[in-house]
């Protein structure tokens, strides 16, 4: 497994410290398994009412956040989150106006060592 992308949080901040803004915005893709593309390839075929495809949509989002359970309980040895510093604007007395920081799971080194 190479690293996983997760998503980005974005901070902005006044002149004076104060937070103005503090977003994570989730961009992880996944693939979902094969009985789960089945199922909503079968309930499309037969059925194309809004309420099919919003439960189809339900079932994409109920296997995002397992996916994202999978993370968090990952065992830390193996596994970890990382992140990134994409953009770390500063205002001219140096203090942060808007920072971007990209977070992703990887495999840890020893992992990476044994494989």
């Amino acid at each position: 497994m190479n690293k996983q992308y997760l998503g980005q949080a974005t901070l902005e901040y006044s002149p004076e410290g104060e937070l103005l803004k503090a977003v994570f915005v989730p961009k992880m893709e996944i693939k979902l398994d094969q009985p789960t593309v089945v199922k909503l390839q079968e309930s499309v075929s037969n059925n194309t009412k809004f309420k099919q495809l919003k439960h189809n949509a339900d079932m994409v989002l109920a296997s995002w956040f397992s996916a994202i359970t999978e993370i968090e309980l990952a065992d830390r040895e193996s596994y970890t989150i990382v992140s990134e510093a994409v953009i770390c604007d500063k205002y001219p007395d140096k203090t942060v106006q808007k920072c971007v920081i990209d977070y992703y799971f990887q495999p840890t080194i020893a992992t990476q060592a044994q494989a």
